[in-house]
């Protein structure tokens, strides 16, 4: 819980002008009382967690005696149970309790305005001030009772634990008077660092009634919390980056299965177009293999092509010949040979070429060749 703590005595719900109203909260050292306008408060404690404390006057302090079964219910019954004693409608109104008194079965109440408490807790936010506390002074001050605590333009009165009445300066001894109070010894006391503390202390110890709950609830913003809304936009852009990137690659890999698809049907359609009395496939690279090897041992035509042509696309596919290009190809049916163009950045890559076919059994002579702008073009003859 944040330690710092403003005191407003005065009626700061109902005022017209909050920057004006008179402000109390101890300086750093924690000694010495600080007054000024809560506007000069909030430039002190902007971007700080602050429990604030009003005046009596603002609410209405009061009991209800209930037994332990009804008190489960209290925050539902609260409204119907207090309707006739308050002027105001119910759902106008803000209700808040604290345990029941030890030893007895009265339960401190506190109710006021709603919408002042929400335009207040908007007053310290549009200030950059984080409200986690609003208390009441006379309820904080309970263990004073019965005192007096004179204000600035007022007093402060608490005849009872529980109980506070501010009544403007002058105005002292009549009411009391008109109260029946006059028997009664009042201790004083003077607006001072010592009774600031005891605000405090009575917070610290959890002794009041925070008005904060519910919906104006306000939890105190742990490091973690501040570390989170400080990283929360870089978080919230890589998660957003890492479900694209998701989605990116479930999108590519959906078409490369697509097209993978798509070419082992073309792949299928070929081998039943070369070999339309072959059996369906079922291991097409296999098939395709086992087929070329026939070809290659038959003695027809079309296996002396494709025992011309399967080493010479052995060599075009080596990594030794990728600077080589092949420009056309040609196969002379009546002679049996393959005539091919070629093209290289230099003369000994077409030879080396030459030779790597010669391996295979075949005879290779190059032919013409010429060079055109630093690139080589040759025709080679194989048989």
């Amino acid at each position: 819980m944040a330690n710092t703590v403003i005191y407003l005595p005065e009626s700061a719900l109902d005022s017209s002008d909050l920057d004006a109203e008179i402000a109390y909260y101890l300086s750093d050292d924690g000694e010495t009382l600080t007054a000024a306008s809560l506007q000069e408060a909030m430039a002190h404690f902007a971007q700080s967690e602050v429990n604030v404390v009003i005046s009596a006057s603002n609410t209405t302090l009061t009991w209800v005696e209930l037994n332990r079964k009804q008190a489960r219910h209290l925050d539902k019954v609260l409204p119907f149970l207090l309707e006739e004693s308050l002027l105001n409608a119910p759902e106008t109104l803000w209700f808040s309790h604290q345990k029941a008194v030890k030893n007895s079965n009265q339960y401190p109440i506190i109710v006021c305005d709603k919408e002042k408490i929400a335009a207040f807790i908007a007053y310290f936010m549009q200030h950059s001030c984080r409200l986690v506390g609003l208390w009441v002074d006379a309820q904080l001050w309970s263990g004073l009772a019965p005192a007096q605590v004179a204000l600035p333009n007022s007093t402060l009165l608490m005849h009872a634990s529980h109980s506070g009445l501010r009544i403007p300066t002058g105005s002292l001894d009549a009411t009391v008077s008109a109260l029946g109070l006059a028997d009664e010894t009042f201790t004083a006391h003077n607006l001072n660092s010592d009774l600031l503390q005891q605000l405090m202390s009575a917070i610290r110890n959890s002794k009041g009634i925070n008005l904060l709950h519910g919906e104006f609830s306000a939890k105190t913003t742990s490091t973690e919390q501040k570390l989170w809304q400080e990283w929360k936009p870089s978080v919230y852009f890589v998660a957003a980056a890492f479900v694209f990137a998701c989605i990116l690659t479930v999108v590519q890999t959906s078409q490369y299965k697509k097209a993978a698809h798509t070419t082992q049907q073309q792949t299928v359609s070929l081998y039943q177009e070369l070999f339309p009395g072959a059996s369906p496939p079922q291991l097409l690279q296999r098939q395709f293999e086992t087929q070329l090897r026939r070809l290659q041992q038959s003695g027809s035509s079309t296996s002396r092509f494709m025992q011309l042509m399967y080493p010479v696309g052995q060599q075009f596919n080596s990594p030794a010949m990728k600077r080589l290009e092949p420009q056309r190809l040609q196969y002379d049916e009546r002679d049996t040979y393959l005539s091919l163009d070629v093209s290289a950045p230099e003369f000994a890559v077409v030879e080396q070429f030459s030779q790597a076919i010669k391996q295979n059994n075949l005879a290779v002579s190059i032919g013409n060749s010429r060079t055109e702008s630093g690139t080589v073009r040759a025709r080679l003859r194989v048989e």
